[in-house]
């Protein structure tokens, strides 16, 4: 339920930012009360998890213990410290929904990466989390050191996506 929850406010922020030139949603601080808001409600419903069981979701490709909880709430709540400390940033005069839209993503994919059991799904997890990570890295469209760094971070990233397969593979 809590990453139904974090997926619904990054569906959300998506749509808010794809309608926002038209319906005049360009206020300030819009796309941070809306990521504020999904993720308070995603922490509430991720403690009200606490202790419920082990459930196993999709034939034990994910399951939901008091370790991968306790990870999430860890999660939640850096997302919310970086909603709160990111309000005031200049660099986000234009481009506010999308940084919060990626920090929701960023969110779901370490959510996932903290319930996985399988090391395929592991893998997917940490590429889509990574991929929210170097688009965030290149967030500063005018400044040609962002620019660098991503494409940097993506080689590397590239490169250790190989050595990971690599390695999953001899362990298989």
């Amino acid at each position: 339920l809590p990453g139904e929850l974090a997926r619904a406010a990054l569906r959300l922020l998506l749509l808010a930012a794809l309608s926002m030139p038209f319906k005049g949603l360009s206020k300030k601080g819009t796309a941070a009360t809306i990521a504020t808001i999904g993720f308070l409600v995603a922490l509430y419903f991720t403690t009200k998890l606490w202790g419920m069981g082990e459930p196993s979701l999709f034939f034990g490709l994910f399951t939901v213990d008091t370790h991968a909880l306790f990870f999430k709430i860890i999660f939640v709540v850096t997302a919310l410290a970086i909603v709160v400390f990111s309000q005031n940033s200049r660099e986000l005069s234009d481009n506010e929904y999308e940084y919060y839209a990626l920090i929701t993503g960023m969110l779901v994919g370490m959510n996932l990466l903290a319930s996985t059991h399988n090391i395929l799904m592991m893998y997917v997890a940490l590429e889509f989390t990574s991929l929210m990570s170097y688009l965030l890295v290149g967030f500063a469209k005018n400044s040609n050191r962002s620019s660098e760094a991503a494409l940097k971070y993506v080689l590397f990233g590239a490169v250790a996506s190989g050595f990971f397969l690599f390695g999953a593979s001899l362990f298989y």
